[in-house]
């Protein structure tokens, strides 16, 4: 089991050092929060397409044809995948790197 913790946490040190690459030492944290913003906008936007938009009905009123509604609605969800697979991702990172540092503290290695 400690076999696979170890290639995940190996597996997100080398994501994050090619992120951090790949963006020129632009901070990580501040692309987290920009998604933690868009999440919140995309809530913001769900809210105002079931209020006034739909109506009091809910998302599975969507209209079966591609009107404003609908793009509203769709960009509503695909920003709000977006922030879940954002949070999986730093859950991901916080956990791996908590277990690095344990490990670290523990072992010495």
């Amino acid at each position: 089991m400690f076999q696979q913790i170890d290639r995940a946490v190996a597996w997100v040190m080398e994501t994050d050092a090619k992120l951090r690459a790949a963006l020129r030492g632009q901070p990580i944290l501040s692309i987290g929060l920009l998604i933690a913003f868009l999440a919140v906008l995309s809530q913001a936007s769900i809210y105002f397409y079931n209020t006034y938009l739909v109506g009091r009905g809910g998302m599975h009123e969507l209209q079966p044809y591609l009107g404003m509604e609908s793009l509203i609605g769709l960009g509503a969800v695909l920003i709000g995948l977006a922030a879940i697979v954002s949070v999986l991702i730093w859950t991901f990172v916080i956990v791996g790197g908590l277990y690095g540092l344990l490990r670290k503290a523990v072992t010495g290695v």
